[in-house]
């Protein structure tokens, strides 16, 4: 066999063995693969590759993204068919389902859909024209990342729409809406849930209306007063939750907060200027904020809170027209509950409210609180018709002050037997009188004070140990319909202190009846009292203070039974009629021993108001320092008193100064107690007599 044949034997080789593995190919080929191997669609010159799970083909676009007119490509299991055919869909905007077959006939479904996914901008974005707001719009960016500003800060700007920022979504920071804003109407946000700080529109002077349909949550909401001629409406239908202030200042047609449930800072609506005509607020599904602040709108007449079950602070201020306060579920304020004192309410009804921060009311007919058992802070009433306080049924403990101003018909105060415990009970009667009777016993209270208040005849009823402060202070005028008197004591034996303010006018005679000891102090302030008597106190726990009695026509001042002062005893009497000051019981002071004689100017027309005798026989003991002066600070003179025999009992005092006394010629009164003190500590000047610690020594105690 030459080479020729032996090629053409190897090729015929070669074919018969080529042939026979095809053959065993189509032998074996089943047409049983009915998949979609590879899918994608391309629009505008960018392709969105599919991603296959189980049997959905998935689609991942843009938000704002059209598929409409989107060119596919596609590839199958060889020899399968697919039902529709893609090349024939021009709009890949909906979902739709595709039938695989493959070559044997076996049959398999697959879903298309669609996944949208945000265009995120990163940071702050300024849009200061309407040409930037379109323009941005048109990036179909659904997300910002930052902070939005929208406006100029100065100047004009030509935004007067917002329509183009419908495919908005979310704003990581702040929107800000500056002053310059042109439009009237702030609306375009259609689709925008999530605010993550702030809505500030400042002072924007052409709004008419500000709606957010979308929004669900916010940090806060502050809409900035321009004392705007027109009224604008407000809507945030779905808005959820702040987490900070929702705080608008400004006239207002409308309000909607149908859908607000918390507000973590406080919710402030109101008017500056009263010029909103805002007939009613309803919050139908806020159950709790921080605090609630609402004045000034002069139409109002209704304010709903269905759901309101907690707040901080409550505030209504100035609704002349309000009659309506529907708060059925409240159950705690840790702040003030106020009223305003300008408004058509009659009544209040809070059947649920067990605790409050602090409670204050102002002219209403009926109270319903029949659950409040604990006021941390205040309680206010003020001008209120009740003739009782059987209101406040559950009461057990004020911590604050207990105030009732300018009681209208209440004749007799009795507590409610539930209350154990008030920190003050302040009576305050500017306009009218108090009580005729005022009864605390049983009641722990830190402090019983009645405040410039026109007393006429009343009777305070009390424990013979009061356990607190009794402040006494009268009216500021006469009374027209009587006297003005310290009130009549029943009890009262015994109290912690005595005060009477910071003045004592209009009150021509303080008789302070059955009190025996003051555990701390007594001040006296300056005063217009005639007459001044404290005919049963025997102890004083601390200092001892009479201030300038220049009105007086006593010609004797006597404290009849008082017998210690254990703080400093100070006292002060310049009147043209009182002559003599008489403590016949004291006998120790554990603190400074002052005492004013008062003074003569020397003038013809102006009268002497000088005293002739201080009598203190029997005080024994002065722990610190005894001061004679006529007027503290001043160099007038007392040309009256002559001597000190007055303090004859005398014998042991830390120190003495005697000054001004211009007619005092006999020391002999100090005899007794010259031994307790050396010379250092005696000094005297500007007296009729002044004779050196050396001349007492000698018994030289009379001038000669």
């Amino acid at each position: 066999m030459n080479i020729h044949q032996l090629k053409y034997l190897l090729a015929g080789v070669i074919i018969a063995f080529l042939w026979n593995g095809c053959k065993d190919d189509e032998e074996f080929f089943t047409g049983t693969d009915n998949f979609i191997t590879a899918f994608s669609l391309t629009q505008d010159g960018t392709t969105y590759d599919a991603s296959f799970y189980s049997d959905s083909i998935i689609v991942t676009v843009p938000d704002g993204v059209s598929l409409k007119g989107a060119t596919v490509a596609y590839s199958l299991s060889e020899h399968a068919s697919i039902i529709p055919v893609p090349d024939s869909i021009s709009n890949w905007n909906n979902e739709m389902l595709f039938a695989v077959t493959s070559y044997n006939g076996k049959q398999q479904t697959y879903k298309y859909t669609i996944n949208r996914s945000s265009i995120d901008a990163k940071g702050t974005v300024i849009l200061a024209t309407q040409e930037e707001v379109d323009a941005f719009g048109a990036t179909g960016i659904t997300a910002i990342k930052g902070s939005l500003i929208i406006g100029r800060t100065a100047g004009t700007d030509s935004i007067t729409s917002l329509s183009a920022l419908y495919m908005l979504e979310e704003i990581g920071y702040n929107l800000i809406i500056k002053p310059t804003y042109a439009g009237k109407e702030f609306t375009g946000f259609d689709a925008l849930e999530t605010i993550g700080g702030e809505i500030n529109i400042e002072s924007v002077m052409t709004l008419e209306t500000i709606s957010f349909p979308a929004l669900k949550t916010v940090g806060s909401i502050t809409i900035e007063d321009g004392d705007r001629e027109n009224n604008i409406s407000v809507s945030f239908p779905k808005l959820s939750t702040a987490t900070g202030d929702v705080s608008i200042e400004e006239p207002l047609s409308s309000a909607n907060f149908s859908g607000l449930k918390s507000v973590g800072g406080t919710f402030k609506l109101y008017d500056s200027y009263s010029k909103g005509e805002l007939p009613g607020i309803s919050l139908p599904l806020l159950e709790q904020a921080g605090a609630l602040y609402i004045g000034r709108f002069t139409r109002l007449t209704k304010l709903q809170l269905p759901a309101l079950k907690t707040t901080g602070d409550f505030y209504l201020y100035y609704l002349p027209d309000l009659n309506v306060l529907y708060c059925p579920d409240l159950q705690e304020t840790t702040g003030t509950l106020t009223l305003p004192s300008t408004s058509s309410l009659t009544e209040l009804e809070l059947p649920k409210l067990q605790k409050a921060g602090g409670i204050s009311l102002t002219a209403l007919y009926t109270v319903s609180v029949p659950s409040l058992t604990e006021v941390t802070g205040d309680l206010s009433f003020k001008s209120m018709y009740s003739e009782n306080l059987d209101f406040l049924s559950a009461l057990t403990t004020v911590g604050g002050t207990l105030s009732i101003n300018d009681p209208l018909n209440l004749k007799t105060f009795t507590a409610p037997s539930s209350l154990e415990s008030i920190g003050v009970l302040n009576f305050y009667g500017s306009s009218t009188s108090l009580p005729e009777e005022i009864n605390v016993k049983g009641l722990k209270l830190e402090e019983l004070a009645i405040g410039r208040a026109a007393l006429i005849n009343t009777k305070i009823i009390g424990d013979d140990e009061f356990n607190g402060t009794l402040t006494i202070s009268s009216k500021d005028s006469y009374s027209a319909s009587g006297t003005i008197t310290f009130p009549e004591l029943e009890g009262f034996s015994t109290v912690d202190s005595l005060s009477l303010g910071s003045n004592i006018s209009y009150m021509p005679v303080m008789n302070v009846k059955g009190i025996r000891k003051i555990k701390k102090g007594l001040h006296v302030p300056n005063n217009n009292l005639n007459e001044f008597y404290m005919p049963d106190l025997e102890e004083v726990g601390g200092d001892f203070i009479i201030n300038q009695m220049n009105r007086s026509t006593q010609e004797t001042i006597e404290i009849p039974n008082l017998k210690t002062v254990a703080g400093n005893f100070d006292v002060f009497i310049n009147s043209e009629d009182t002559k003599t000051l008489s403590f016949p019981a004291l006998e120790s002071v554990a603190g400074d021993f002052s005492l004013s004689t008062g003074y003569d100017l020397g003038y013809t027309w102006y009268a002497d108001r000088s005293l002739t005798s201080a009598l203190f026989p029997s005080l024994k003991t002065i722990e610190g320092k005894l001061t004679l002066t006529s007027y503290p600070g001043y160099s007038y003179l007392n040309k009256l008193m002559e001597n000190l025999d007055g303090f004859s009992s005398l014998t042991s005092v830390s120190g003495i100064e005697i000054t001004n006394q211009a007619a005092l010629v006999s020391y002999e009164g100090l005899k007794n107690a010259l031994s307790s003190f050396s010379a250092g500590d005696w000094y005297v000047s500007n007296n009729a007599y002044n004779p050196s610690y050396d001349d007492l020594n000698a018994g030289k105690w009379t001038q000669e």
